[in-house]
């Protein structure tokens, strides 16, 4: 028997809220054994829902796109998160950029990594700032 067949499925819910949100509708991202899932749902009153089921957790994003009133140009943005079975919380005050993520222990302990990553990261991200800066004979001289 194929191990595809042998894998537990088991389900997960998303609820959403972002306020003052310009968005309509959000997208959820992810991969697993059949390639490349994405689902779609209307964004109302700044509210979304996403339901389903995944055979193991799974990096995933959260897609929003909304369009400029004044220049009708399209915008999105998005948020990494790990998709895994239960609850999965989503809140922001304005944009899914800003959103906190809770609900299941992968993501809980993410954000507690991603708070103790952020001066390693921040001194990474001035060490790329210097490289990019440099012109090709001070690059090759360091």
């Amino acid at each position: 028997m194929p191990s595809a067949l042998l894998a537990q499925l088991s389900t997960y819910k998303i609820k959403g809220k972002i306020g003052n949100s310009a968005s309509r509708i959000a997208y959820l991202k992810y991969k697993n054994a059949e390639g490349e899932q994405l689902d779609s749902t209307k964004i109302k009153n700044g509210a979304f829902i996403f339901a389903g089921s995944l055979d193991q957790p799974r990096p995933a994003l959260l897609i929003t796109t909304r369009i400029d009133p004044k220049t009708n140009i399209k915008h999105a943005g998005y948020k990494e998160f790990y998709l895994e079975s239960g609850n999965i919380s989503v809140f922001s005050p304005d944009s899914i950029e800003n959103a906190q993520i809770t609900g299941n222990l992968i993501n809980n302990d993410n954000a507690k990594l991603k708070i103790a990553l952020a001066p390693v990261n921040a001194k990474q991200e001035l060490f790329n700032k210097k490289i990019r800066a440099a012109s090709p004979e001070q690059r090759k001289s360091e």
